[in-house]
């Protein structure tokens, strides 16, 4: 039982950094053609408003619904959504281990050892930067940069591989303990 649980944590993880490189992948080559800023025109004809929203209609006279915020806020903020879901997927990652050690315990029936799971602390949203290394103001300096918009796009779809990589890792919590109560039974 415990081995099955074993094959299915290691499915489930090849499956995750798999879907991660893909994801990350399409997404720098979607990014890539468009580096220029676009100007876009805000202007609603304002009906109404939530607390952080407009509402109103468009120049084509749809009724839509209008939030504005600024790149960097938005940059900033789904930063630390990611690193608030790094944090959960770390802690459901010692809850699975905690079960896997205990179902491989040979008093609970197990082999008596298992395989480590893969280390996931090196798990980063990624994107194209640019390094230069030179002098100002009598100071060696490095500068990197890199594209507002695709880097927003890169945390946006960790921030999507984040969360279906935690519901995976619940999923399998649940089995692992259900597991635990089978046997303690």
């Amino acid at each position: 039982m415990a081995q099955l649980l074993h094959l299915r944590i290691k499915r489930v993880q090849s499956a995750f950094f798999a879907s991660l490189s893909l994801g990350l992948t399409t997404l720098q080559a979607g990014c890539a053609s468009s580096k220029q800023v676009d100007y876009i025109d805000t202007r609603i004809d304002k009906k109404g408003a939530t607390p952080n929203e407009s509402v109103g209609l468009s120049k084509e006279g749809q009724a839509i619904v209008q939030k504005e915020t600024s790149a960097s806020s938005r940059l900033v903020t789904l930063e630390h959504v990611n690193e608030n879901l790094k944090l959960d997927l770390k802690q459901q990652f010692f809850i699975l281990r905690e079960c896997r050690e205990k179902l491989a315990l040979s008093k609970h029936g197990g082999p008596g050892e298992y395989p480590e799971l893969t280390d996931f602390d090196s798990l980063e949203a990624t994107y194209e930067k640019q390094s230069q290394l030179g002098m100002e103001d009598g100071q060696l300096k490095v500068v990197e940069t890199s594209d507002l918009k695709e880097r927003i796009g890169s945390q946006e779809s960790f921030q999507k591989e984040l969360t279906n990589f935690i519901r995976t890792v619940k999923k399998e919590n649940e089995k692992f303990q259900f597991a635990m109560k089978e046997r303690a039974e």
